[in-house]
């Protein structure tokens, strides 16, 4: 099947990402002490960072690293909440795999491939978005700092702003080799976070609208299977038909579980910090507008690719949502009442499932869909607001 070769570039990535661990024995055991390495790395980023906002003091750390801090939350949990799940997330992969080896037509085929082409146009957006920030936020300021210590006399390094202050604390930097160290410690963390997020986004791509695709043609088999039965008075391809239209449902809403225990913490995480996070980078542009020019850049940066992400996120959940009822619809249009009964009884089964639409969610609460997404902005609103008004 022509496009098949994007679900083993998929596997590669997140295998890259830290998600899957592959399938062979020694490189599986590298890839699963690789993977316990890089969640123990973005924890104690994460830690780092909290203890450089705490010697720095919130509100001066607010127009400096306090995104480091945030990241660092989100993108911890989310790492070590797949590392817990991977097995989980191996086999729902598998699964999804299993499922389009059994699309074999044209048309089907067409509908994979533009999904596919979508998916990995998000995914390739975020990696160079992630690159970007890299090289604004240290591969050109180190440049412009090696410059500096060769032509000039200059004794204070050149850098943005980093969360470093858990080692240098509160006093000047100077160009020493501790001070080298922790900024080459950073910038490994850092990289590892943008693996992590690449990860993390690419999962709920992958997941999410190749599930929805099979939604899609499984509306599509039941409405040539209602024609079916009108042509052919409901014989014995009717019957094997609905039997397999039955068997690939099943499969299908099987995932809805496993999607919630992989994406409901991270997403959880997500929702928490989001709000916060948000609110800090509008007031610290808002604090540092025409003062400071490169901190409103980066923090504006911030807002664009926060806002972006978690708005992709809701959206791609909101349209599995409405894709999983596309079933009930179909189901709806096609002439049940006049089968015999034993044909009802199976169609039971699935209306049963599909009157419920699949949402993903950790315990009831954060729903990935776009109704969270405009609770997370008036919640960052309001957050703001209440800051202005301290100030």
């Amino acid at each position: 099947m022509e496009g098949r070769r994007d679900l083993a570039d998929v596997f590669n990535l997140l295998m890259i990402c830290g998600i899957l661990s592959g399938s062979h024995g020694n490189s599986r055991l590298i890839l699963n002490v690789f993977q316990s390495c890089r969640a123990v790395l973005s924890v104690t980023g994460f830690i780092m960072s909290l203890a450089s906002v705490y010697n720095t003091g919130i509100k001066d750390s607010l127009s400096r690293y306090a995104f480091f801090c945030a990241a660092g939350f989100f993108l911890s949990v989310q790492a070590v909440s797949f590392w817990l799940n991977r097995q989980l997330i191996e086999q729902t992969f598998v699964s999804i795999k299993r499922l389009n080896e059994k699309r074999i037509e044209p048309r089907q085929i067409d509908n994979f491939r533009n999904i596919s082409i979508k998916v990995w146009l998000g995914i390739n957006i975020f990696i160079y978005s992630c690159l970007f920030f890299n090289l604004v936020y240290f591969v050109f300021p180190l440049g412009y700092d090696i410059y500096l210590s060769l032509f000039t006399n200059s004794t204070e390094p050149y850098g943005l702003p980093l969360p470093n202050k858990f080692i240098a604390g509160t006093e000047p930097p100077t160009r020493s080799f501790s001070y080298y160290s922790v900024t080459l410690f950073i910038i490994i963390w850092v990289g590892n976070l943008c693996f992590t997020a690449v990860g993390y986004y690419a999962t709920i791509f992958f997941l999410i609208l190749y599930i929805c695709n099979e939604f899609t043609i499984l509306s599509e088999n039941i409405l040539n299977w209602g024609n079916l039965c009108n042509k052919y008075n409901h014989g014995n391809e009717a019957k094997l038909t609905l039997k397999m239209i039955v068997q690939d449902h099943q499969e299908v809403t099987r995932l809805g579980p496993a999607l919630r225990e992989i994406l409901g913490i991270p997403f959880m995480a997500h929702s928490v910090v989001c709000p916060m996070s948000l609110t800090l980078f509008l007031y610290t542009v808002k604090m540092q507008l025409g003062k400071n020019a490169i901190v409103v850049f980066v923090n504006s940066f911030c807002i664009i690719s926060t806002s972006s992400m978690l708005f992709i996120t809701c959206l791609a959940g909101e349209i599995l949502q409405s894709q999983s009822l596309k079933i009930f619809e179909s189901l709806c249009s096609i002439p049940w009442y006049e089968m015999s009964p034993n044909m009802r009884k199976e169609l039971n089964m699935i209306v049963r499932q599909a009157v419920r639409p699949i949402t993903i969610h950790y315990k009831g609460r954060y729903f990935i869909n776009l109704r969270t997404f405009m609770q997370i902005l008036n919640s960052c609103y309001s957050y703001f607001m209440l800051l202005n008004s301290m100030n």
